[in-house]
């Protein structure tokens, strides 16, 4: 039987909202990197310290060594900077074999009995925990060692904002500290809007209000409208969870035991999405191809993760437009809901020493200082909201770019991404992702294609 995350009662910790901060002004960040063990020996936890003179060997798998371009370049520094200043640690970089299914590709590598020290994963906890054995960071440290490092007490870093610290637990204890994630991001190209007779200070904020602009935009340029990025390719039902949510919606309960694919809310807001494709305000073309369109100043709005943050902005510089940014758009009057993309860091080691030097590595990527350089050469969102108010850190990047500031605020009422439970929750996923493109897509009716859906996914969750 699957249950979900349940909260930790940690230490009351400062809500600050994040920013992200200009790449050029953090280019001496790089020479700037903490030189001493990121885990104070002041702070008691459970494992071991690495003996002087002792080399350890770990592994570490991450999607971003995979990612074209800044991805993997900041991945790779950062390791690199760890490394230099733990001289007695060699970290093995891994891409996973699986890129689609990173719970997968570590489940490969463990039936062939070399697991990675530390690994990049989603927010699959039940997978992780049931299938994966992967042990808690509390069964590690100890409980007062992960609030610790929660709240900043252990590395002399800025506390993990609230609502992401307990993404990655398990039955009150954590076994993913989680590492970058992102939230829906709603980019438009100023350009363009003013070019529509449109107030590009004033974004949509509700999806009546997106079809109004996609609506001018069409009418008063050659450019189209509004790309919705989460309507049915792979990995796309984190933002896709979030618009049906902030309709009411509820596909997946919180207890992961029931589905409701098919509820008139879900059905609903897939119907809207679909209108805006049969009205040609949303092209129907791949999401990598909506992604090029933007880029090329041809497409007005693109709802997407905040993570291209890093790519829009040189690339509006580049092709002569300006780019700007608010949060997921509502539907009327309802809450928004908001849901998150991203990862968090598991480990699989079993040796302390390994095990010990994971976690070194796990604090120096998630410290002040790497959040600062991942922010702003990916554009991942800082977990350590205070460091915005720091100007050596994150402070000057707000200042310049205040449209970011309506997705970071996402975070102070962020719901997690859900995931179907089971060994066929990847399935599960699938089916629901099929129906939706088949909806927006292809014209199908919803209320069928998604009853349908809600039918066989059903069939394939645990007990049935």
């Amino acid at each position: 039987m699957s249950h979900p995350p349940v909260p930790r009662r940690r230490p009351d910790r400062r809500h600050v909202s994040a920013g992200a901060v200009l790449a050029g002004a953090l280019a001496a960040l790089a020479t700037t990197a903490p030189t001493a063990d990121a885990a104070s020996d002041d702070l008691a936890i459970d494992l071991p310290a690495i003996p002087a003179g002792t080399e350890v060997d770990i592994s570490f798998e991450s999607y971003n060594f995979a990612m074209a371009g800044a991805g993997a370049d900041t991945m790779n520094q950062l390791v690199d900077e760890f490394e230099a200043a733990h001289p007695n640690i060699h970290v093995e970089r891994r891409t996973p074999t699986d890129m689609a299914n990173f719970t997968a590709s570590v489940q490969q590598e463990i039936v062939a009995g070399d697991p990675p020290s530390l690994a990049q994963m989603l927010f699959q906890t039940d997978l992780i925990v049931n299938q994966l054995g992967a042990p808690s960071w509390d069964s590690l440290l100890g409980a007062e060692g992960v609030d610790a490092y929660f709240d900043g007490r252990l590395t002399g870093d800025h506390p993990v904002h609230d609502r992401a610290a307990v993404l990655g637990d398990y039955g009150g204890e954590t076994y993913l500290f989680p590492f970058v994630f992102s939230t829906p991001t709603l980019f438009l190209n100023r350009t363009l809007f003013e070019a529509a007779g449109l107030d590009p200070d004033a974004p949509p904020a509700t999806w009546d209000e997106v079809r109004a602009a996609a609506s001018a935009v069409t009418e008063q340029t050659e450019a189209d409208g509004i790309y919705v990025q989460c309507t049915g390719e792979p990995t796309t039902d984190w933002c896709y969870q979030g618009i049906v949510k902030s309709n009411g919606a509820t596909p997946i309960s919180a207890d992961l035991s029931t589905l409701a694919f098919d509820s008139p809310e879900a059905i609903e807001a897939t119907e809207m999405l679909a209108g805006l494709v049969s009205d040609e305000l949303f092209p129907d073309v791949a999401g990598a191809d909506a992604t090029e369109a933007f880029i090329n100043g041809d497409l007005a709005m693109i709802l997407t993760s905040s993570v291209l943050t890093g790519s829009f902005l040189p690339a509006a510089a580049a092709n002569g437009w300006q780019l700007d940014a608010t949060g997921l758009p509502a539907f009327g009057d309802r809450p928004v809901v908001p849901t998150n993309s991203g990862s968090g860091l598991a480990t699989f080691a079993t040796d302390p020493l390994e095990q010990r030097a994971a976690f070194e590595l796990v604090t120096f990527l998630t410290s002040d200082h790497a959040y600062s350089i991942i922010t702003s050469q990916i554009g991942y969102l800082p977990l350590r909201t205070g460091i915005v108010d720091e100007p050596d850190l994150l402070g000057p990047w707000l200042e310049e770019h205040p449209f970011l500031q309506d997705n970071l605020d996402q975070l102070d009422h962020l719901e997690p991404w859900l995931f179907p439970p089971g060994t066929e929750g990847p399935q599960i996923t699938t089916i629901w992702l099929d129906a939706i493109s088949q909806v927006v897509f292809d014209g199908a009716d919803a209320a069928a294609t998604l009853a349908d859906a809600q039918a066989r996914a059903t069939d394939l969750m645990p007990g049935n």
